[in-house]
């Protein structure tokens, strides 16, 4: 589960909140394996990444295929 990509909102917003709250649900109820991706570290921390302050260039997605890509690894546990 990964929270909103926002270059210039660092803080959560209603759709991320929402989005805690289920995963912190799920886990309570047994789920298993479930990954949480925070929105920090989505996108390069110079704000160059994006085209127009929203829609990322190659800048913007090389640093989202690292941070969803630690993601995926963690939950296929190939840590």
């Amino acid at each position: 589960m990964a929270e909103m990509c926002d270059v210039y909102g660092g803080a959560p917003n209603a759709k991320d909140k929402f989005t805690r709250a289920l995963y912190e649900k799920l886990v309570a109820e047994g789920w298993q394996d479930l990954i949480y991706l925070p929105k920090q570290g989505m996108y390069a921390d110079d704000r160059e990444g994006t085209v127009d302050g929203c829609h990322p260039n190659d800048w913007g997605m090389f640093a989202m295929a690292k941070a969803f890509g630690k993601a995926v690894r963690e939950a296929l546990k190939l840590r």
